[in-house]
This record gives structure tokens, C-alpha cells and sequence, in this order.
């Protein structure tokens, strides 16, 4: 389902080129969930734009869905982007004018979906992740854990091929992200969703099929 070829990525500091990634590889199946540790500043987040097409490597190949997506042009990638990809931020990142079911059908709607379509698919996934008495609450009337809740029903209305999450309980108190991941690990079973978490907490990252360390630029399976 992905595979990564001798992937890497410097970045220019004054006169000096910083290698961040250094001919990374990986190989995720249909349906695995990936945990990929890290500190600060390993490149975890550089992999994830990278995966995303937010950035582009220096050299080397990603494919998904034996798409060499390193060959897209920007308007092809926002294309495949939108058709293949979600991603779940630490930050929600939820349109504040936007009720709930409303941020969640937004990506359908770009697709072009008819907004019964849309509205009904919306509120099946609040259903799924407890939110569909809050469908119609706006992002300010929501907490950290229903607003990560709301932003995972959006990231998976698509039905995405890939799923892309950064440090998804990163914002919110130890109880509340442990209740928000049981429920991401869950919804993410039940859809068989292809899955790359990117997290700093071993204990989350264990609950992945596979786990690796990105450390000096590549990936060391755990």
C-alpha cells in the first residue's frame, strides 16, 4: 500500500545543509497502523508532509496505492490529496464559523458529494465517535477531546486510503487523550484504515501493529 524508497530531505542553515531524513525506507500494508517515535526535531513531522505532499524531498520515492506520488505536480497532488489522504492534527484545526456536522461534511463537499449526501454520512460518524446530540454546537461551544472528536470523523468521511496523525492527543489532558486514542484505535479498526501515527508516547505508539524510531534521519523497528 506505501512504499518509500531512499527518502531524503536536507534543509539549507546559513551556508550549511542539514540532513533530516537520510535514505529513509519503509513498507506499510494494507490496513496497518504504524507508530513512529521520536524526539523533538528527529523529522516526524517532516516525514508527515513529506506523506502528505505539504513538502518535497530532495530524492527518492513514495508510493500509495502504486501512485509515485514524488512525480505529481502540485495540482495532481492536491487531487490525489483530496481523494486519498486525511490527516489528524494535534491542533483540531475546525472552521470556527462551522457547526460540527458542517466541519465534518467539508471534505465531501469539496468532492463534490450533494449536501444530503454529505449531511447524512456526517452525522452517521458523529454517531460513531458520540458526538451526534453536539452535531449542531459550534467549535467554541465544544472541549479539546469533542472537538479531536469531531476533527477524526472529518479525517475519515472520506474513507481515506491513508491516514496521516500527528501527535493527536498532544492537546489534551492524559484522561481525556486516552479516551479520544481508545476511540481513534477503535473507528480505525472498524473502517481497516492504512494508518502512520506520529507520537512522542511509547505507551500510544505500542498499540500500533509496528513501531519504528526515527532517529538521525532513519527508521529503527521496535
Amino acid at each position: 500500500m506505501i512504499q518509500v524508497e531512499n527518502l531524503k530531505k536536507s534543509f539549507k542553515q546559513s551556508e550549511n545543509s542539514i540532513d533530516i531524513l537520510k535514505n529513509l525506507n519503509l513498507e506499510v500494508k494494507k490496513g496497518q497502523k504504524v507508530g513512529i517515535l521520536g524526539q523533538s526535531g528527529s523529522g516526524k513531522s517532516t516525514f508527515l508532509s513529506l506523506m502528505s505532499g505539504l513538502d518535497t524531498p530532495d530524492t527518492g520515492e513514495i508510493r500509495i496505492n502504486g501512485v509515485n506520488t514524488t512525480k505529481l505536480s502540485e495540482k495532481e497532488w492536491t487531487q490525489f490529496r483530496a481523494k486519498n489522504i486525511s490527516i489528524v492534527f494535534q491542533q483540531y484545526h475546525l472552521v470556527g464559523h462551522l457547526t460540527a456536522v458542517e466541519n465534518v461534511m467539508l471534505p465531501l463537499e469539496i468532492l463534490g458529494h450533494s449536501s444530503k449526501d454529505a449531511h447524512e454520512k456526517a452525522i452517521a460518524l458523529l454517531g460513531e465517535v458520540g458526538l451526534k446530540d453536539r452535531s449542531h454546537h459550534l467549535p467554541n461551544q465544544l472541549s479539546g477531546g469533542e472537538s479531536q472528536r469531531v476533527a477524526i470523523a472529518r479525517a475519515l468521511i472520506t474513507t481515506p486510503n491513508l491516514l496521516l496523525a500527528d501527535e493527536p492527543s498532544g492537546n489534551l489532558d492524559q484522561e481525556t487523550g486516552m479516551k479520544v486514542m481508545n476511540l481513534f484505535f477503535d473507528i480505525t479498526s472498524k473502517f481497516n484504515t492504512t494508518t502512520l501515527l506520529v507520537t512522542h508516547n511509547e505507551q500510544l505508539a505500542s498499540r500500533c501493529d509496528v513501531v519504528y524510531k526515527l532517529s538521525q534521519g532513519r527508521f529503527e523497528k521496535l
